[in-house]
């Protein structure tokens, strides 16, 4: 008979760990049609290799020099971020946070944690896909998936400890499609 119980080939691999601007899934600033930076871009910077998204007076991105959101207001940031599939297969993009990692929902609701809103205000910012009611968002590779964002600054915005979670951190996660 022609057959065998074991075989060991050497074969290569090749792997690299690239940062998020150009990784597969890539993370970045949102950009137009031709590949240009939109304005709002500016509070999406990519720092150590990871985008972090900075509304602070720390950023020096920033041209118009402003330091932080109204008080008592609702501030609108449309296209700030984008994340784009550059890998070989249909992906379902969901924003989460560490506590609601397998919960569907339409927009990231967080309080970060070190914000200092003044007197008893509280800020609330609401993450979401841009042009889309979908979550997941469901990308083509070489398709892209801007987000917006929304903050709410007032007193008593935070009355409903079930609608937020008290953190500063997003997870972006992409699972593929069969």
């Amino acid at each position: 008979s022609g057959a065998f119980t074991s075989v060991a080939a050497d074969r290569d691999v090749a792997v690299s760990v690239a940062d998020d601007s150009d990784a597969f899934l890539q993370l970045q600033g949102a950009t137009d049609d031709n590949n240009e930076e939109l304005p709002n871009a500016q509070y999406a910077q990519e720092t150590g290799g990871t985008l972090e998204l900075n509304f602070t007076s720390d950023n020096n991105q920033i041209e118009g020099g402003g330091e932080g959101f109204n008080a008592r207001a609702d501030t609108g940031v449309s296209r700030v971020f984008e994340v784009r599939n550059q890998g070989t297969q249909e992906v379902e993009v969901a924003l989460r946070t560490s506590e609601q990692d397998d919960t569907d929902t339409n927009g990231v609701v967080l309080v970060p944690s070190d914000v200092d809103a003044p007197g008893d205000q509280n800020l609330l910012l609401t993450i979401t896909a841009h042009g889309v009611d979908l979550d997941p968002v469901a990308l083509d590779p070489g398709e892209k998936q801007q987000f917006s964002v929304t903050a709410t600054v007032r007193e008593g915005v935070t009355d409903d400890p079930d609608d937020v979670i008290d953190t500063d951190e997003i997870t972006i996660q992409a699972e593929a499609t069969e």
